[in-house]
């Protein structure tokens, strides 16, 4: 899993983080763009961003799509018929911290792609924000989760409703979990870290789609 500590405080800024991965942002008005270069492999991204007191986020375009392809990609972004899904919801309504997760509904991966990831519309000009918490999956680190939870839990992994199979149902409920729609649930907690998010996330999808 890579994490990435990002501070936005100019119209155009870009800060390294792990390996050869860089973030940028550009602010263009009441469109805060966030740019992803260099990256590794991942199949599921998540991160929080804190806006401007006064400010909120009308809707969120996904411009996973438009990403430009590398020489060592695994999928077409553009064309797949099972395309990534970008999320938001706002976690932490008193520091005005909104959570963004991306995730692909087929479990297939990007490699060596760049170019923006997500575009937050806004209903009010900024020229700063801060990111935390950012983090990036792939198929290798789900895998790897998936066995550890299988070993320490019991159950049918995943399987959060109870009801003795891994769906859509177990999915949404992790996913909400996960964006701070719902509060924490110890059951979604499958790598058991003390709290719910793309990871888990991840696992509950693999699952679910019998490629775990």
């Amino acid at each position: 899993m890579k994490k990435i500590l990002l501070l936005f405080a100019a119209m155009i800024c870009a800060v390294a983080g792990w390996a050869d991965d860089v973030v940028s942002a550009k602010y263009n008005g009441a469109k805060l763009d966030v740019e992803l270069t260099n990256t590794t492999t991942f199949i599921a991204f998540q991160m929080d961003i804190t806006l401007p007191e006064g400010v909120s986020v009308e809707s969120i375009t996904n411009n996973l799509g438009r990403l430009e392809q590398g020489t060592d990609v695994t999928i077409d972004a553009t064309d797949y018929e099972t395309p990534f899904v970008v999320q938001y919801n706002v976690v932490d309504p008193v520091n005005n911290v909104v959570r963004v997760i991306a995730y692909n509904l087929g479990n297939h991966e990007i490699k060596g792609a760049s170019g923006k990831l997500f575009t937050l519309n806004l209903d009010g000009a900024i020229t700063e924000a801060t990111i935390t918490n950012a983090k990036f999956v792939d198929t290798a680190l789900i895998e790897k989760a998936i066995a550890e939870a299988i070993a320490t839990k019991g159950g049918v992994l995943g399987d959060v409703t109870g009801e003795g199979d891994v769906d859509v149902t177990d999915v949404g409920i992790v996913l909400n979990v996960s964006l701070g729609i719902d509060p924490y649930d110890a059951t979604c907690d499958f790598t058991g870290e003390g709290d719910v998010d793309v990871t888990d996330l991840g696992i509950v999808l693999n699952i679910s789609l019998g490629v775990e």
